[in-house]
Parts: C-alpha cells; sequence; structure tokens
C-alpha cells in the first residue's frame, strides 16, 4: 500500500471510495481541471469526504509542491470553465459550471482539492483536510 493510501485512508477524515492516482489521467477520470496535467500529478489519491470530492497530490518537497500550485492556478485563471476566482496565498477558489465550489490548498509537499455543492461543508472539509496533511 502505498505511503499516503496510509495517511489517506485512517481516521480522522478517511477518504472513502479511493483512487491511486497516478499522472493527469487519473485526475481526468474524477474531474477534468483542464486537459493538460496542470497539477503536474505523478501520484495522489481521490476519494470521498461526506457530501465532497476530494484530491490529495504529493510531491517531492514543499518547493515542488509550490511550483505545482502556481502553475495550477495560473493555468486556472485563465480558464473559461471556471468563474468567480479567489486567491488567499496558499489557498485558491472558484466556481465550476454545475455550481460547485472547488478549494485548493497547498501545504508542505502536498496540494489538497476539495469539491461540492454545499460551500460550506466544502471549506471545513478543505479546512480539515490541510490541517490533517499538515
Amino acid at each position: 500500500r502505498p505511503e499516503l493510501a496510509g495517511l489517506l485512508l485512517r481516521e480522522p477524515l478517511a477518504l472513502f471510495h479511493p483512487k491511486y492516482v497516478r499522472g493527469s489521467l487519473g485526475v481526468m477520470k474524477s474531474y477534468i481541471f483542464a486537459t493538460e496535467n496542470i497539477f503536474r500529478v505523478r501520484e495522489g489519491m481521490s476519494g470521498e469526504v461526506g457530501e465532497c470530492q476530494a484530491f490529495v497530490f504529493r510531491y517531492a518537497d514543499e518547493g515542488e509542491s509550490a511550483r505545482a500550485y502556481d502553475h495550477a492556478t495560473t493555468s486556472l485563471n485563465a480558464s473559461i470553465k471556471f468563474i468567480s476566482r479567489a486567491r488567499q496565498g496558499t489557498q485558491y477558489s472558484m466556481l465550476g459550471r454545475e455550481k460547485e465550489l472547488v478549494v485548493i490548498n497547498q501545504t508542505g509537499r502536498y496540494i489538497a482539492i476539495v469539491i461540492g455543492r454545499n460551500q460550506d461543508k466544502v471549506k471545513s472539509t478543505a479546512d480539515r483536510l490541510v490541517e490533517k496533511l499538515r
């Protein structure tokens, strides 16, 4: 079992219906942010947390994670697929075409993404997920 799975499959805030993700195709099977690998994903996991969909991507170190986050948010800013974009430091949020809230956080060597229609649950789940990854 990959080390990332050990972290994300235990409580608190365990991922349900987990999938191990390798590369951009693994991400696009669950949610399409873009047609290219904007998060520069090599390894990650996706799953459900309550009513939300969650992704966690792991990088070699914090610097690589920060560069991937900057690249992804720059690409998302130029995308016509999303609206109501906001960036506050290492957190980026936006609304998708289905009015789903997407919250992206960069923390340490990880990028964590939470998606859902209930904005309060998305925000609280994103905060709890970042806390777990610290």
